[in-house]
């Protein structure tokens, strides 16, 4: 797990959605069982960069890049 940081100051809208892994299985009588395979359900953010100037754009691509896409962790 990386200690790196994500400190650009953006200040920009992101869109959050939540996933589950659920494992359903169904009997012949047509019953289900249900169990949940994560212990937390994972957290995706979605953000559209439109960054104001060349600079910021190379820094976060530069950033995205070091982590090898989502390879590696950050906060």
């Amino acid at each position: 797990m990386s200690s790196q940081e994500f400190a650009f100051d953006l200040n920009i809208p992101f869109e959050e959605t939540i996933n589950y892994k659920i494992l359903v299985t169904p009997f012949e009588d047509g019953k289900e069982q249900r169990r949940n395979k994560w212990s937390q359900p994972k957290r995706v953010f979605t953000v559209v960069l439109n960054a104001k100037n060349v600079t910021i754009e190379t820094r976060i691509w530069d950033f995205f890049k070091a982590r090898e896409g989502s390879y590696d962790t950050f906060y």
